[in-house]
């Protein structure tokens, strides 16, 4: 028995695979595999990006609203003229609130996703263990 048929075999007990298939289908799932991954990693990168760094970040922008909001200042303190024009240190405020509901509308998804895995697999463990 060669090593290549002793990892053949284990990789049929690790991912068992039903019987027509044949063993060039884990090259597909693989590629798929590595295609969702880089999707999904820029995704995050371009999320994160417009979030944290596009014109200053949403941070910086957060203290200035809180202090307009809460004290005597006001928008115009902090260079804002107007939306399409001159918005001071609130330029870009949109597009970092846009990716930052994205984030959050992302972040919730997974969230969920992995919440049904998890009832999954205590389900199928549960009746293994009762059986």
């Amino acid at each position: 028995m060669s090593v290549l048929d002793k990892i053949n075999r284990l990789l049929d007990k690790a991912l068992p695979s039903a019987p027509e298939e044949s063993h060039k289908d884990y090259w597909v799932y693989l590629a798929g595999n590595v295609v969702l991954t880089l999707f999904f990693m820029n995704l995050f990168f371009w999320l994160f990006w417009t979030l944290l760094v596009y014109k200053g970040g949403i941070f910086v922008k957060f203290v200035p609203a809180l202090e307009a909001l809460f004290t005597s200042k006001t928008v115009a303190d902090f260079g804002y003229e107007g939306y399409p024009y001159e918005m001071g240190v609130f330029d870009g405020w949109p597009e970092n609130l846009v990716a930052l509901a994205l984030t959050m509308a992302f972040v919730e998804l997974c969230r969920r996703i992995y919440a049904r895995s998890v009832i999954k697999i205590s389900v199928v463990a549960g009746k293994d263990t009762v059986q």
